[in-house]
């Protein structure tokens, strides 16, 4: 009798380890997670697809800028590239090696943000970085525009400082 309650319990695990194996991982497995589109943009299902992204020139630099921020003289250029999104938003980045200290940085960055009328979301800074969220507002405090601005420490490059600058926009509505 005890050997048929533990072969009983035995098919029924087995049943449904096969159900859980054949219905539901396929089901999990075959939802599109996300696609890779480079190496710096992953989008996932909600998000846009990228209709065109772009490297910039050096040339062109300062046409991917902020509106008044002047790139750092003697800088070393990592990348730049500008992305256009199939609803039109847009987003223009550029990391590059600073010959300045963090501070200086951070001082730089500060007076353009409050010079610009930009508004800082939120910030975060430590003695090897920091990173700052800034939105451009119109008169109704609607979001015309986003800044991200990341300062962080690089032994890659012998302890000098690389500053990441994402501006991310609507292009239907800012023409740059």
């Amino acid at each position: 009798m005890k050997l048929n309650f533990w072969i009983l319990i035995s098919l029924a695990f087995i049943i449904v380890l096969m159900v859980s194996i054949f219905i539901i991982k396929p089901t999990y497995f075959s939802k599109k997670q996300s696609v890779a589109i480079s190496d710096n943009i992953v989008i996932s299902d909600n998000q846009e697809k990228v209709l065109e992204m772009n490297d910039i020139s050096s040339k062109e630099m300062v046409s991917i800028l902020p509106d008044g921020l002047l790139m750092e003289k003697n800088a070393n250029v990592i990348s730049s590239f500008s992305a256009l999104s199939e609803k039109g938003t847009k987003q223009n980045s550029l990391s590059y090696v600073s010959n300045k200290s963090l501070i200086e940085n951070v001082n730089l960055f500060v007076k353009y943000l409050k010079e610009n009328n930009w508004s800082i979301i939120s910030s975060m800074t430590s003695n090897d970085q920091a990173v700052f969220d800034c939105m451009q507002t119109n008169e109704n405090r609607e979001a015309l525009k986003r800044l991200n601005i990341s300062i962080n420490k690089s032994d890659k490059y012998n302890g000098k400082y690389t500053v990441d600058l994402t501006e991310t926009y609507n292009s239907n509505q800012i023409e740059k």
